[in-house]
């Protein structure tokens, strides 16, 4: 049997944004622009689940409503604890399955069941959840990723918890709103807690709420590289990332791959480089040298290795 092909599939995009970034003129621009295009948009806030998870999963912590400090915190508590007690992709898991549902309770013809409808699902916080999304809805997934600034997210909690106990002295919650933003960013205690620094980088797509040029605008360039627009051309810094990026793919090092571009002020390049081992003589070594002396031929990293016996040294002597 054959299947017919979809002119215009679904399309579904999860936003990764630190706390404190505004998400809602975002959303709005997104929804506008597929709107326009006769799309049906579904928005989905991945939270929205925590109420009815509630009466099977019952939080260690009850979830608070208000003050929004508060709510950040109960919130952030009963998301790791749910991906503790159901693993670390499950929030993903919930919204992949209310997809479904939605799917089937639709009254649709069957051949635009799946056809012109944008998702925006916000917000992820762990790599597991991205990598589920992608799994199940491959290439037409795109993860969107929202930029501030620290210090004007951290300034404008702070106003925002002053305003919710009723005080003007945004300096008395500052501290607050610094531990929130380091929370959300990456809580190392907690294997399962949020690990937004940790995917923000591995966006499709990045939007900067800071840059000169407007949100919408920003959107509609990538929304219509999405739909393969073939008159949009890289800037000089989107050519420049995706130089340093070729470069970091040739390095082997077995603990990082690091890439580097410098360009003129043309966009020319100057140089390019990677932390590739360099070899007596000149230069790194290559794949298709006689001699090829880097760390995954010898099976290890030699600075790890150098790294442990200098901490040995240093333990012995203290000894």
């Amino acid at each position: 049997m054959s299947i017919d092909r979809i002119r215009f599939p679904e399309l579904f995009f999860g936003f990764v944004a630190p706390i404190g970034a505004e998400i809602e003129s975002t959303l709005e621009a997104f929804k506008s622009y597929f709107m326009e295009r006769e799309y049906r948009v579904i928005v989905i806030k991945v939270t929205d689940i925590f109420p009815c998870l509630e009466a099977y999963f019952r939080p260690a912590q009850p979830l608070k409503r208000s003050p929004l400090l508060e709510r950040y915190e109960s919130h952030i508590d009963y998301g790791n604890q749910l991906r503790t007690d159901l693993g670390n992709h499950a929030l993903a898991g919930t919204v992949i399955s209310r997809i479904a549902k939605r799917r089937a309770r639709e009254n649709i013809d069957p051949c635009e069941r799946y056809s012109k409808t944008a998702y925006l699902i916000h917000q992820f916080k762990r790599e597991e959840e991205i990598d589920l999304l992608r799994s199940v809805y491959d290439r037409l997934f795109f993860q969107v990723s929202i930029y501030s600034r620290r210090g004007s997210r951290v300034d404008h909690l702070s106003r925002v918890f002053a305003k919710g106990h009723n005080m003007a002295a945004a300096k008395t919650f500052r501290g607050d709103a610094e531990k929130i933003c380091q929370r959300d960013e990456d809580e190392i205690d907690n294997p399962h807690g949020q690990r937004v620094a940790r995917i923000f980088h591995d966006a499709d797509f990045i939007i900067s709420i800071d840059s000169n040029v407007s949100i919408k605008d920003q959107i509609t360039r990538f929304c219509n590289l999405v739909f393969s627009a073939n008159s949009i051309s890289p800037t000089k810094m989107e050519y420049g990332l995706f130089m340093a990026k070729a470069a970091a793919l040739r390095a082997l090092d077995l603990s990082r791959q690091v890439g580097a571009a410098i360009f003129s002020r043309d966009g020319e390049i100057i140089a390019l480089g990677s932390n590739e081992v360099p070899k007596a003589g000149g230069g790194t070594y290559w794949c298709d040298d006689k001699c090829d002396d880097r760390d995954y031929r010898r099976g290890g990293d030699l600075n790890d290795t150098r790294k442990r016996e200098i901490l040995a040294e240093v333990i012995a002597n203290i000894d």
